[in-house]
C-alpha cells in the first residue's frame, strides 16, 4: 500500500485481519511487516528506538522510566550487529534522557554507519534530539517535534510516581530559592520540602549534564556535519541552523521537512 493511502482507518482494518491463534490481534507481525515494507520502499536498513512515553498509564506503571540512559546501549549493539556497514534509516520516538547515553548511541551508530538518516514521525526531544541531529538528514512531518537539548532528570513526584524535570529547572528553582532564603530567611522551612527532592549533587550534576550538552552539540555535531557533508552551520541569536532546508520531499512523503546536514 503506497505511503499516502495509508489513514486510521486503513491500519484498522488490517489490524483487524492481522491476529494470532488465539484471536488476539498481532500487534508485533504487523509492526514489522510495516517495517519490512519501509525497508524495501527504500532500500536501506532500518531500526526503530522508540517507547510509549505519551501513555501516562504505561508510563506510571514502569515508575517514568521511559528516557534515553546507559542500558539502551546494548540494544542499539544488537539491533545493528548484523547490519551491513552503510547507510541507515532510524526511526525515534523518545522524550529524551541524559546526554551522556545520547553521546554513546551516536558514537555506536556513527562507528559504523553512514550516512545516517533519523525519521521523527511524532516526537524526538531533548537528548533525542540530540541524537537525530547527529544524523545526515532528519525527515519529519510538519506536525512532528524537535526540542531544546536540554537534560532531563527522573524525580519523585511526591505520590510514589516518577516525574521527568529538566535540568535547567531544576537550576532556576535552586537559584530562586537560594536568592529567596538569603533575602528572607523565614522562608526557609517553606522551601525545605522542594529542597529535599534534589538529594546530594542534584544541583551540581544539572550544571554538568547541560555543559555537557552544550559542549556536544557546539563540537560533535558541528564537526560531524563538516566532516561528512561540508554543510556548513550558521550561529545565529545562540541558534544552530543549517545552510540546507528542503521540503515537500514527494519520492519520500508528502508535506515533509528534511534537514540535511
Amino acid at each position: 500500500m503506497p505511503p499516502h493511502d495509508i489513514t486510521w482507518l486503513s491500519v484498522g482494518e488490517d489490524l483487524n485481519v492481522c491476529r494470532l491463534s488465539n484471536g488476539a490481534i498481532d500487534y508485533d507481525r504487523y509492526r514489522r511487516d510495516r517495517l519490512a515494507e519501509i525497508e524495501q520502499h527504500t532500500g536501506i536498513p532500518l531500526i526503530v528506538y522508540a517507547t510509549d512515553f505519551l501513555n501516562s498509564q504505561k508510563v506510571r506503571n514502569c515508575q517514568g522510566q521511559v528516557g534515553i540512559d546507559l542500558s539502551d546501549l546494548l540494544g542499539f549493539v544488537e539491533v545493528t550487529k548484523d547490519l551491513p556497514d552503510g547507510p541507515l534509516d532510524v526511526i525515534i520516538h523518545s522524550p529524551g534522557g541524559f546526554p551522556e547515553a545520547a553521546d554513546s548511541i551516536v558514537q555506536i551508530l556513527r562507528s559504523r554507519f553512514n550516512p545516517i538518516r533519523f525519521i521523527v514521525p511524532v516526537i524526538a526531544k531533548s537528548a533525542a534530539t540530540m541524537i537525530a541531529l547527529s544524523g545526515n538528514e532528519v525527515l519529519m512531518p510538519l506536525s512532528a517535534e524537535l526540542g531544546p537539548i536540554d537534560p532531563q532528570f527522573n524525580l519523585s513526584d511526591g505520590a510514589g510516581g516518577v516525574v521527568q524535570a529538566p535540568a535547567q529547572a531544576l537550576i532556576d528553582q535552586f537559584e530562586q530559592a537560594k536568592q529567596e532564603i538569603i533575602r528572607t530567611p523565614q522562608v526557609a522551612p517553606a522551601w525545605a520540602p522542594v529542597l529535599q527532592r534534589y538529594g546530594v549533587g542534584l544541583y551540581q550534576m544539572s550544571l554538568n549534564a547541560i555543559q555537557l550538552s552544550k559542549d556536544w552539540f557546539v563540537d560533535g555535531l558541528n564537526l560531524i556535519c563538516l566532516r561528512e557533508t561540508q554543510t556548513l552551520l550558521l550561529k545565529h541569536s545562540g541558534l544552530w541552523t543549517t545552510l540546507q532546508i528542503t521540503t515537500n520531499l514527494n519520492h519520500m512523503v508528502s508535506e515533509s521537512v528534511i534537514l540535511t546536514f
